[in-house]
């Protein structure tokens, strides 16, 4: 199993794009649609965004951002990653989120939050 995050945005982008905004970005590898970054037993993966109709926009997303169009899915694995691999997704969610102005849940509370960037 593992922890999913969806970030929604309405800025186009690519993964060389966000690669740029990445903590540890050298230790990033391409998989041409996914990125990922392998800790010690979990890993961090990045799917290309996705562009996406209007009605796909969960309406607590859409309420944040209005025209929302892109999607960016993050996932860790495994569900029961260590506290490292939590923090590094936390830091590549806040990334991801300025990088694209975008909204997602705060994976902690649950909570809908907008970045700004």
């Amino acid at each position: 199993m593992s922890l999913d995050i969806e970030v929604y945005t309405n800025r186009p982008s690519s993964l060389a794009n966000l690669l740029a905004n990445l903590p540890d970005r050298a230790s990033w590898e391409d998989f041409g649609a996914e990125l990922a970054f392998a800790g010690d037993g979990w890993q961090v993966l990045i799917s290309e965004p996705e562009e996406i109709e209007l009605r796909d926009v969960p309406a607590h997303f859409a309420a944040l951002l209005t025209d929302a169009r892109y999607l960016v899915a993050l996932t860790l694995e495994p569900i029961g990653a260590p506290e490292e691999g939590y923090s590094f997704l936390e830091r590549v969610l806040e990334s991801v989120g300025s990088a694209t102005g975008g909204v997602s849940n705060d994976f902690h509370t649950g909570a809908p939050r907008r970045f700004s960037g």
